[in-house]
C-alpha cells in the first residue's frame, strides 16, 4: 500500500526549514517531494513520522514521500507555503570620529558616520 501524508509541521517557513511529516507506511521511504524537487536526505523517524529540510524552491507545493509501494496521494493536509528569508538586522561596522565633543555639532566637517554593511551607500 502506498504511502499516507496525514499532516506536516509546520505548513510555512523559507527553504532549510525542518519540517515533519506524519502519516503511515514511511518505514522504506525512498524520497520526500516538494513540488517536484526531490529530496533522499531524511530522517525516517517511524513508520508514521519523517524529518526533512525543505529545499530551495517558491511558492506553495505538496509535500509528497515516495516509497517502493507508490507515492503519497497529494491533500490539503500536506501542503508547505514557502516564505521568504527574514531580513537579517542591520550590523554597524564601525564609528568615525571615535571622539568628538560632549554637546552636539551637526556640521558636516564634525559629524559623526556610522557605517552599516547592509545598505550600500548610507551613512
Amino acid at each position: 500500500m502506498a504511502p499516507s501524508v496525514g499532516g506536516i509541521n509546520p505548513t510555512s517557513g523559507p527553504a532549510g526549514t525542518t519540517v515533519v511529516i506524519t502519516g503511515s507506511g514511511f518505514t522504506f521511504a525512498t524520497s520526500v517531494g516538494f513540488g517536484g524537487t526531490s529530496v533522499t536526505q531524511m530522517s525516517i523517524d517511524s513508520d508514521s513520522q519523517i524529518t526533512v529540510a525543505a529545499p530551495n524552491a517558491s511558492g506553495s507545493v505538496d509535500v509528497e514521500v515516495v516509497t517502493p509501494k507508490g507515492t503519497s496521494s497529494t491533500s490539503s493536509a500536506d501542503v508547505f507555503i514557502y516564505t521568504a528569508v527574514p531580513a537579517a538586522a542591520p550590523s554597524v561596522t564601525g564609528v568615525s570620529p571615535f571622539s568628538g565633543p560632549t554637546q552636539g555639532d551637526t556640521s558636516s566637517d564634525h559629524g559623526i558616520e556610522v557605517h552599516r554593511s547592509d545598505v550600500d551607500g548610507v551613512r
